[in-house]
């Protein structure tokens, strides 16, 4: 939130759901530099701000502020020192433990903005800029984070960079990158030998550009004009901000032919004056009254008239095709629960301060697979009217397709309880001696134990290794005719089980790189009864 946004009105709404933390964006420690950056707000919105905050039950404050911004002085950094001190003050006035999260994170000039040829400050500028700011933020309660400054290197690389980083982006994806964006996943060596391999160095991106210069991103037009933006930069160094034309006169940026802005130029100052009684009239009508029963947060409890409808649980089959094979799970997750609401069927919720559509999934689909075999249980409040796969069919995403539904009848266990056995089929680029893929086969499953070591990110620990046997985890292998591939039965135990990159890896003895390239499909999700595997559909 902007600090001059969150106001008594905001709060007395806020009040009644759940109080996580509340990030507020001073953005820069000085007035002087907000308003090189257009930014308004001032200090004492921001102090104004936290106390209203902590006054209204908030325990945790978060405070988001960039650094090597253009113009900025070590009295700019100062600034955020000065400002997290008074934050910490305001605290120390109220009872019980008041924190303060401070979030530095370094300027990337961007394309089509003021400040596209500004250049960017140097990594060694960057930590000598933190260095400041940590060797003074030292109070009780007070946490600093910030942004690596070579993350932000690569950040203008992709920001301002021209068609030859596209080489760049395969080079450091062969290289293993995959989730770059998550802290532990980022390598910069990756991408410094990358970048130096495609003949290319981040300083030229980097770099201040000439205002007459031809820049990258110039052939593409957003309708605002390069002699906006130069009159904003000449602005922002004049520290003269610009209104919001929303709120005020058209600033003549080049977007005067659409169809808002020509309502805006024709009203002149009307929407200043509209949008200023429009405002006074909100917070005269939420500060007469509490926040509307069921808009927010609880409600007054009522007293049930009738006993409540008795919920229903389907079992949905449903497949994922080619399309969405990059598509991570809680991706999917909101796919579905997006669908289910637009399909406008009853949902049955969770109770408590954060009310969740009740779908229970089976084990996730790993990110690069296809299936035919996915499931998932729903719980409607009511029974819903109509053909439920027609339904839900009509607002899935292209690739994601349901196959069958059915009713469950009584309590039933989770999916991924009732779960013990995946099957898999790899396709092979090329078809392979079946001979010898037999002979690998028994080779594989002839052996006791298979270990392979696991990686995982312990938020408090770091980097964790662990060993599993997954040899343990493999039921059978056997091959698709003509050597196209492979299919594979797996065991699940406990919600364990072995990943198809580490069997294909140790039963063909080839690079986790050259086996992710394999087209992998789950064909089957299984519940053992006997000597029968029956689909979940069948339980």
């Amino acid at each position: 939130l902007r600090p001059e946004t969150f106001t008594p009105e905001i709060a007395a709404y806020a009040r009644n759901v759940r109080k996580s933390g509340l990030t507020l964006a001073p953005e820069a420690g000085t007035e002087r530099l907000r308003n090189v950056i257009n930014k308004t707000n001032t200090n004492e919105d921001l102090l104004r701000a936290v106390d209203l905050a902590f006054r209204e039950g908030w325990n945790l404050v978060k405070l988001y502020f960039m650094i090597g911004q253009p113009t900025e002085t070590e009295e700019d950094l100062q600034g955020i020192v000065d400002l997290v001190h008074e934050v910490v003050r305001i605290g120390r006035r109220y009872p019980g433990q008041r924190r303060v999260n401070v979030s530095v994170s370094p300027f990337v000039p961007k394309a089509h903005t003021p400040f596209q040829w500004e250049r960017q400050a140097s990594p060694e500028e960057i930590r000598e800029k933190l260095r400041y700011l940590l060797d003074r933020i030292r109070w009780p309660n007070v946490k600093v984070n910030w942004r690596e400054a070579e993350v932000c290197q690569v950040e203008a690389l992709l920001s301002r960079g021209d068609r030859r980083v596209a080489e760049v982006l395969e080079r450091v994806w062969r290289a293993g990158a995959r989730h770059d964006a998550w802290n532990e996943h980022f390598q910069f060596e990756r991408w410094r030998k990358a970048v130096e391999e495609s003949g290319l160095s981040f300083e030229e991106f980097t770099r201040a550009f000439e205002l007459d210069e031809v820049l990258p991103w110039q052939h593409i037009s957003k309708g605002v004009t390069a002699q906006f933006l130069k009159r904003e930069r000449q602005k922002a160094y004049q520290g003269r901000t610009t209104d919001d034309c929303k709120t005020g006169l058209c600033n003549a940026c080049g977007l005067m032919e659409h169809k808002v802005c020509r309502e805006i130029i024709a009203r002149g100052k009307k929407p200043a004056k509209k949008a200023a009684e429009s405002a006074a009239s909100v917070a005269a009508a939420v500060s007469s009254q509490q926040p509307p029963a069921g808009l927010f947060g609880r409600g007054r409890k009522k007293i049930r008239d009738t006993a409540p409808p008795t919920p229903v649980v389907y079992r949905l089959h449903y497949r994922r095709g080619e399309e969405v094979r990059f598509i991570g799970h809680l991706d999917m997750v909101r796919a579905f629960e997006r669908a289910f609401r637009r399909a406008q069927l009853p949902l049955a919720y969770s109770h408590g301060f954060n009310p969740r559509p009740k779908l229970s999934y089976g084990p996730a689909l790993p990110v690069g697979m296809t299936s035919e075999a996915e499931y998932l249980d729903v719980t409607f409040q009511t029974r819903p009217a109509g053909d439920l796969v027609v339904a839900v069919n009509r607002f899935l995403p292209p690739g994601v397709k349901v196959l069958e539904a059915r009713r469950l009848a009584g309590k039933t266990r989770a999916l991924t309880a009732l779960i013990d056995r995946i099957e898999y089929e790899v396709e092979f680029d090329e078809p392979r001696d079946v001979r010898d893929l037999r002979q690998r086969i028994l080779a594989f499953l002839a052996r006791r134990e298979i270990i392979v070591q696991r990686k995982r990110m312990d938020p408090k620990k770091g980097e964790k290794i662990s060993e599993v046997n997954i040899r343990s985890f493999v039921e059978s292998i056997e091959t698709i005719p003509k050597g196209r591939g492979l299919r594979v039965l797996t065991r699940v135990v406990e919600g364990r089980t072995a990943r198809m990159d580490e069997v294909l890896q140790e039963l063909l003895e080839e690079p986790r790189e050259r086996v992710l390239l394999y087209r992998i499909q789950r064909t089957g999700m299984f519940i053992r009864r006997g000597m029968d595997l029956l689909t979940p559909m069948e339980t």
